[in-house]
């Protein structure tokens, strides 16, 4: 099996996926394990997933959840963020139950990022479980804008039967793990 896991591009610029078709994925997914098949990847090219508007020096914007994230039902996407504008972001993981929603912090980056090299925003998403986003603007002035990107990977998968499941879990089948959520426990 190939050396594929979260985040192991470090600081290089390619982005690479954590499976490939055919391969067994145990998506860790709050206090659950699914386990599922790939049946195909897409690649999804960089896009603008999130505006957060204007905001003036030393603001803080609202928390924005990320809607064009959801992905259909057995899907699983592996995306990668980064920001076109001079700001402070933080990145919140989907999380638990209702009272730990969204607490869990993922990463916190600043400044603009052209290049989309900023491995530590990377995250998996299970399904229709978007993650939500908030800026600090820490600079003297405003911004017109605060842009996020995102890139990645999308994976349909289809369920395993409980046979292969006692073998992944023997050992004996190989299996990527893809955390998909903040742990509420």
């Amino acid at each position: 099996m190939p050396d594929l896991y979260e985040s192991k591009a470090g600081l290089m610029l390619d982005f690479d996926p954590i499976a490939l078709q055919g391969y067994f994925v145990r998506i860790l997914y709050y206090n659950e394990r699914l386990y599922r098949q790939v049946d195909f990847k897409e690649t999804i090219p960089p896009f603008q997933c999130v505006d957060l508007g204007a905001l003036a020096a030393g603001a803080t914007s609202a928390k924005t959840a990320m809607t064009n994230l959801d992905l259909p039902i057995d899907e699983f996407g592996q995306f990668r963020f980064s920001c076109l504008d001079n700001a402070q972001l933080r990145l919140y993981e989907p999380a638990g139950v209702l009272k730990h929603q969204l607490k869990f912090i993922q990463s916190n980056w600043s400044g603009s990022n052209p290049l989309l090299t900023n491995n530590a925003t990377e995250m998996c998403i299970w399904q229709d479980n978007r993650p939500s986003v908030d800026a600090v603007n820490g600079s003297g002035y405003a911004l017109g804008g605060v842009r996020i990107i995102a890139r990645g990977y999308r994976y349909h998968t289809k369920p395993v039967d409980i046979e292969t499941v006692k073998r992944i879990e023997a050992g004996a089948l190989p299996v990527v793990d893809a955390w998909c959520s903040g742990k509420s426990a």
